[in-house]
């Protein structure tokens, strides 16, 4: 084993270290890792050593400024080791290094600086809560390279004024924006009415609004706002023998004869819009459900089943689980992660780690993450596309492409 190895692992199992932090860091175990990381000088055992530091901290927001911190940072942060000054400045803003606070803002702030940098800089402030922080957000909704980092940023922040400037730029905004849009207004309850107001004078088309969002409007629990979402939108559960009415009609409406004549190409268009942010299908598309190249895809009785009545039958792991935020977000997802006293919650477009002290309160839905009412929104042919491509054993080119 090389010596740098060892060294690390011998730090890491000393007494005073804990890899995942309990309720509270303790502040002699940072104190012994910064003492540490100023007695070495080799930058491939700094970048582990402040690995662990970061990976044990992380959800915190509030941690005491360690002994020695300070005199060992500005080494840090001149490291030639790219991931040391990234590792080092993450930590330091958890600490509340006023030096690195400035340094990172200026980053996001930079029109010079790459996007990779920029959004990396503007989430280590979105994640540390910095106070007042939206207006800065605010201003960066115009700024293309860093704008869905603030767009889902804003959501951590109960700022009165950031609906309103959400839904004015919302007719600009590309298709994975206004998914980041629509999210962000949909949790918390001032932002939601806002939105369903917009849904109901046509400035928000009904269609952008999915079923999961739907359902997580519902989450919020205002009666008036229910109300008038199922005037604009409609109702989003069906009784079971709708569910079945409906899987029998498209099974009789997707015969041998009309699939013969599906669009597979054209079905990856589909797939891509409506069930990518989800579900992976050869190597492509997100990890939230499960990955469905390896599925019972060309029986049409399972795709519908799943499609129409995904709650149906349901994995622990894909259960939807609602919490609400001590500052009064309601956050829809699953539970991928629980450590002590943290959680890491994936939604549709971001991964969140809470600590206890973030959560009012948790509850598990009987529900599938997979919202019911998608198959509704598209046409008999949009419908006779998908399946088609769902049904393929290899990948196809997307329609319009080369």
């Amino acid at each position: 084993m090389p010596w740098r190895s060892l060294l690390v692992l011998t730090v890491l199992a000393a007494p005073w270290f804990t890899p995942v932090a309990p309720a509270r860091a303790d502040d002699d175990g940072l104190a012994a890792l910064v003492q540490v990381l100023q007695q070495i000088d080799d930058d491939g055992v700094r970048r582990d050593l402040l690995i662990g530091m970061r990976e044990g901290l992380k959800g915190r927001k509030d941690v005491p400024l360690p002994d020695g911190w300070t005199k060992i940072y500005p080494t840090l942060a001149k490291s030639a080791n790219a991931q040391v000054r990234d590792y080092a400045r993450a930590l330091a803003i958890t600490f509340d290094d006023p030096t690195a606070i400035a340094e990172v803002r200026a980053v996001a702030l930079a029109k010079t600086a790459s996007a990779t940098e920029r959004n990396a800089a503007l989430q280590m402030l979105v994640d540390k809560r910095l106070a007042d922080f939206a207006p800065t957000l605010q201003t960066l909704l115009d700024d293309p390279v860093v704008q869905r980092t603030a767009l889902r940023g804003l959501a951590a922040y109960d700022d009165p004024h950031s609906a309103k400037m959400i839904l004015e730029r919302y007719p600009r905004l590309d298709s994975d924006a206004r998914q980041d849009a629509l999210t962000t207004l949909a949790t918390r309850k001032q932002s939601a009415t806002e939105l369903v107001a917009a849904v109901e004078q046509n400035i928000i088309p009904r269609r952008d609004l999915s079923a999961f969002l739907v359902r997580q409007l519902h989450a919020l629990k205002d009666e008036d706002l229910s109300r008038r979402l199922r005037a604009a939108w409609g109702d989003i559960r069906e009784t079971p023998q709708d569910k079945q009415a409906k899987i029998a009609k498209y099974t009789q409406l997707l015969n041998g004869d009309v699939l013969a004549q599906g669009n597979a190409a054209a079905g990856r268009a589909i797939f891509e819009r409506t069930c990518k942010q989800c579900h992976t299908l050869y190597g492509e598309g997100a990890k939230i459900g499960p990955d469905l190249t390896g599925s019972n895809r060309a029986n049409l009785e399972y795709v519908l089943t799943n499609v129409i009545d995904p709650s149906a039958a349901i994995a622990r792991e894909y259960k939807m689980n609602i919490i609400i935020t001590a500052d009064g977000r309601v956050l829809t997802g699953m539970i991928v992660e629980k450590t002590g006293d943290r959680i890491t919650l994936q939604t549709v477009n971001e991964r969140i780690v809470l600590v206890e002290d973030d959560i009012e309160d948790l509850q598990e839905s009987p529900v599938s993450m997979m919202p019911e009412g998608q198959i509704d929104a598209l046409t008999p042919e949009q419908v006779r596309d998908l399946v088609a491509y769902l049904a393929t054993k290899q990948q196809v080119e997307l329609e319009g492409t080369k």
